[in-house]
């Protein structure tokens, strides 16, 4: 039987770190998305961004989502609220919120999950039904990191260093 540390994740049991992302803004017409750093296991704790929509008209969704490798979401989170054409929209996320919230003329208040995502999985912003000249803008992103310890874990128990 393996040894246990307190934690079901394959994370050191050092200190982790805070990563402040300020992402650079996508091309008109496209989401937002960053492959994160597999020495690493990540947890995005908070999430702001902008949309702003074109003229098109389409109601957009905007989803904040976890990949896999096979780039298939693990989890999604966002809120319940569509963003017409002509339009501005600040999104904020946050792991401590426990519901949605917004109202006309609002930042639109969301909870995300305090899943861990590892093995060089993809942190993306998905705006659905995006049209051409729709832009995602001013994103800032607060992660938390841990580093990995592959020893850690190892299925040979006589030998802790294995």
């Amino acid at each position: 039987m393996a040894k246990q540390f307190g934690l079901t994740q394959p994370v050191s049991d050092g200190i982790g770190y805070q990563h402040n992302l300020r992402a650079k803004n996508p091309a008109a017409g496209a989401s937002y998305s960053v492959v994160l750093d597999s020495r690493y296991v990540w947890r995005v704790k908070h999430a702001v961004f902008t949309l702003t929509t074109d003229g098109n008209a389409a109601n957009r969704y905007v989803t904040v989502q976890y990949l896999a490798a096979d780039t298939n979401p693990l989890w999604v989170n966002g809120a319940s609220v569509t963003v017409s054409a002509n339009s501005t929209q600040r999104f904020v996320g946050s792991t401590d919120r426990g519901v949605a919230e917004w109202n006309t003329n609002t930042d639109v208040f969301f909870p995300l999950d305090k899943a861990l995502l590892y093995d060089g999985g993809t942190f993306k912003v998905n705006v659905g039904n995006i049209q051409v000249g729709d832009t995602l803008t001013l994103m800032y992103f607060i992660f938390d990191r841990f580093e990995t310890d592959p020893h850690r874990f190892s299925s040979d128990e006589s030998n802790p260093d294995a």
